[in-house]
């Protein structure tokens, strides 16, 4: 004879049914618990790397400008030492046309020898008399150096010029005592998005260049990049900063300029996410 249960087979007793539904909340909890602690563990060593990060970048930067800066004195030393070119500036008298071809031939020639943007020559008062490289556009003959105020005013080595088309460095090389007809050869290196894509490609992250709050090169995405933009003026110099609802860490490199290179490092949910799915091991 079958016993007869209490309760029906569709009809579990409401102690089970309890204490399973206890039971699932527990475990779930449990695992919310531990997701959280994870992330925030993955979070603070995505936030870790990315310090270490800005450090060695910090540290390959400096030894990139410093190599930079010799090697504009090496091409400075060669300008003012090169035959042809001295030739052509001793000689020259801005009405003959034959002296002015004379001294555009060796500023075409050397311009493309020295690998510079822009090879121009300028007249005491600033007024370019000729220009040579694949920016020569940017300092076109019979507009001048400054927009206002005169090139005496200029550090010789990596001063901050903006021209119509973009911000160049540009480092002089006084003339005048061989020809008082003229006053300085300038090179002239483009900052924009070119010069921060090699800067980024050698320190291996991505690179902001910003001059008094202003974002004028850099490799960031569009909507990074106009983040970063509204609050160019109160960037710290490192720390972490929101754009675009996404954390980044940031590193100022250079200093002692009105031009100063930031490092920005993502520490964004996606990458904390990630880690908390490696330490899971799924």
């Amino acid at each position: 004879m079958a016993l007869k249960l209490p309760f029906g087979r569709s009809n579990p007793p409401r102690l089970v049914v309890r204490t399973l539904i206890a039971t699932s909340a527990a475990i779930a909890l449990v695992l919310v618990v531990v997701f959280v602690v994870l992330s925030m563990e993955a979070s603070r060593r995505v936030e870790g790397a990315a310090i270490d990060t800005l450090d060695a970048t910090e540290r390959i930067f400096a030894e990139i400008e410093r190599h930079r800066q010799e090697e504009s004195l090496i091409k400075l030393n060669a300008l003012a030492e090169h035959p042809g070119l001295t030739a052509a500036i001793a000689g020259f008298r801005a009405t003959d046309a034959a002296d002015r071809a004379a001294l555009q031939r060796e500023l075409d020639r050397l311009a493309s020898r020295l690998a510079v943007d822009a090879l121009v020559a300028a007249a005491p008062d600033g007024l370019i008399v000729a220009s040579a490289g694949a920016r020569r556009a940017a300092w076109l003959p019979d507009s001048y150096v400054l927009a206002s105020g005169t090139p005496d005013e200029l550090p010789g080595i990596d001063a901050l010029v903006r021209r119509p088309s973009a911000l160049f460095l540009v480092s002089g090389l006084p003339v005048g005592a061989t020809n008082p007809a003229l006053g300085h050869i300038y090179m002239a290196d483009a900052v924009d998005d070119g010069y921060a894509t090699k800067l980024a490609t050698l320190l291996r992250v991505p690179v902001a260049v910003v001059v008094n709050g202003d974002v004028v090169a850099s490799t960031l995405p569009g909507t990074i990049r106009s983040a970063m933009l509204r609050i160019g003026a109160t960037l710290p110099k490192q720390g972490l900063v929101h754009l675009a609802d996404e954390p980044f860490a940031i590193r100022q490199l250079s200093s002692g300029r009105p031009m100063a290179v930031y490092a920005v490092e993502s520490v964004g949910a996606h990458r904390a996410t990630r880690n908390t799915a490696e330490i899971l091991g799924i």
